[in-house]
């Protein structure tokens, strides 16, 4: 398995992965839509500096993904800033 940053080439299975997250919430949460929609603007979280999409790779076969994203903190903590953990996502044959 390879760890590696997310490309723009990615991008489809990476949507692909994204509903496949949104499939499994959607019984615990009945707000969600059963339209299409996104969580995750995929292609900025690639492109922004202050997050890392990484994927893993088996064989050349996306196998899943995930990314960190630096965000400010609420000011009663002691910290300025946190990493936030999203997009984690590994498809069922490699779980």
């Amino acid at each position: 398995m390879k760890i590696r940053k997310a490309e723009t080439a990615d991008l489809a299975t990476l949507l692909a992965f994204e509903q496949e997250i949104i499939t499994a919430e959607r019984p615990f949460d009945p707000t969600l839509k059963e339209s299409y929609f996104h969580y995750y603007d995929i292609q900025a979280l690639i492109q922004a500096e202050n997050a890392e999409v990484l994927v893993a790779e088996i064989n050349g076969e996306l196998a899943g993904s995930g990314y960190a994203q630096i965000r400010e903190a609420i000011d009663y903590v002691k910290y300025t800033q946190f990493a936030y953990l999203g997009f984690m996502y590994v498809k069922p044959d490699y779980r």
